[in-house]
């Protein structure tokens, strides 16, 4: 890949025609926008069109800024109640650059596109296929990057902190982001896919055409977004899904999600995403390369007097770190029984870093009450949800009837993670005296 930067082509937000551009939704992504721009420009990606979504941060000051310098075309997109905001924003930006820009890649803020073979850099690539004629739309899988194990947030880019995804069988990656021919797109099928209009067709990277994942399908009719195969040749959409766990917990849930329904962002979404299992490192070069060019556009922005303590303290680790450790644990009580021997609980957990529970915080009546005894247990049907579990994740727990108040009311149980940080566990929905509220419990010996 070609890291030389063309200031020839650097784009004011004029009528100039581009032939290859960039439209993204942001909210509240300060720490990261300078990496996103620097990468692309470094790719020959010269023009961003920029909705900025109720962001509180500094994102619409320094988006402001950067359309000041030429880089971004901005509006600003207020979600409407009960209106997802990602694709009324892009049907905006794409009504924004008319017909000033002839292709148009549609990808989030912790999207990065990647050449994964030397050859034509991204617009050339797309020149060929544009040259076709009936292809009207490029899909790009994703490669999803994990955490990297990584608990705490480091003001370094995403690119150097993170450097293992998941393999490429993976189902996450064959989600599709997708590079449109803005004269061959009738509307968006979903954030990841388009429809297009007849006779125009898309291809992946391998110049064969796109056929849709028969299972998603099913799952989500009408909604192209995954592929039938994942598909790494020439270029990829670098995911920097989760991030560290802090970041994900932290910034990532309160933000929510532009798309689909925020209150998946849970724990079990950031274990069932953190996949760490195929070392893919950014080349040394390009990270090099990559720092250079924000110094140069951090220079750009001093030069007009942008304000470059307020976004290097909306980057920084300090507040986001501060907290004492805690961290994700997905679980279930699959079994709660109470008789003579005492409180029996069986269930699985799985914690931070893959690892298996090391014990239980049982409380009753808002009471901590010891373990008797806690035995680790095979769980292999747990390892086809989590593919990374330890077999060992399902657990066999007493608490002594000698322990326990005559009267149970209440019983809440917390898993207790190596690093010694706790999560409250799920009871499992067949886990239910009759009569009594769930997880109200009666002695029904």
């Amino acid at each position: 890949m070609d890291m030389d930067i063309d200031m020839e082509r650097d784009m004011s937000t004029s009528n100039a025609p581009t032939f290859l551009a960039i439209a993204g939704i942001f909210k509240n992504e300060a720490p990261y926008i300078l990496e996103w721009i620097a990468h692309h420009r470094l790719l020959g990606i010269h023009r961003f069109f920029i909705a900025d979504n109720d962001s509180t941060d500094i994102s619409t000051e320094l988006f402001e800024a950067l359309a000041r310098l030429g880089h971004v075309e901005l509006i600003r997109h207020t979600t409407e109640p009960g209106i997802k905001p990602q694709i009324p924003a892009y049907q905006r930006l794409v009504e924004l650059a008319g017909d000033r820009v002839r292709w148009m890649a549609f990808i989030d803020a912790d999207e990065f596109i990647w050449p994964t073979s030397p050859g034509p850099g991204i617009e050339d690539f797309i020149r060929t296929l544009d040259a076709q004629g009936d292809v009207g739309a490029l899909a790009l899988n994703w490669a999803t990057y994990g955490s990297g194990r990584n608990y705490f947030y480091e003001n370094a880019p995403v690119q150097q902190r993170f450097q293992h995804c998941a393999s490429p069988p993976h189902w996450l990656n064959q989600n599709i982001k997708s590079i449109v021919k803005l004269q061959a797109l009738d509307r968006f099928a979903s954030v990841h896919g388009v429809f297009l209009k007849p006779p125009y067709c898309c291809v992946m990277s391998d110049g064969h055409e796109l056929v849709e994942s028969a299972e998603y399908t099913r799952k989500e009719t009408g909604r192209l977004t995954h592929s039938d195969r994942v598909c790494w040749d020439s270029f990829r959409v670098n995911h920097y899904i989760v991030k560290s766990w802090l970041e994900f917990s932290k910034r990532k849930i309160p933000r929510g999600r532009a798309y689909t329904d925020s209150a998946a962002l849970t724990k079990s979404f950031f274990l069932g995403h953190d996949n760490n299992d195929c070392p893919q490192p950014m080349p040394e070069a390009h990270l090099r390369a990559l720092a250079d060019e924000i110094q140069r556009l951090r220079d750009q922005l001093q030069g007009i007097g942008f304000a470059l303590d307020r976004l290097d303290l909306a980057c920084s680790a300090a507040e986001l770190n501060a907290n004492p450790f805690t961290g994700p644990i997905e679980g279930c009580i699959d079994g709660l029984t109470l008789n003579a021997e005492g409180l029996r609980i069986s269930g699985w957990g799985l914690a931070w870093r893959e690892s298996a529970l090391r014990g239980l915080r049982v409380q009753v009546n808002q009471q901590d009450v010891p373990l008797s005894h806690f035995v680790a247990l095979a769980r292999p049907d747990v390892q086809t949800h989590y593919a990374k579990a330890p077999v060992n994740s399902g657990f066999n727990a007493l608490c002594a009837r000698e322990h326990l108040p005559q009267t149970i009311h209440t019983v809440t149980i917390h898993g207790l993670a190596e690093e010694g940080f706790s999560e409250p566990i799920e009871f499992g929905k067949y886990v239910d005296i009759p009569g009594l509220a769930h997880p109200v419990l009666r002695d029904h010996t």
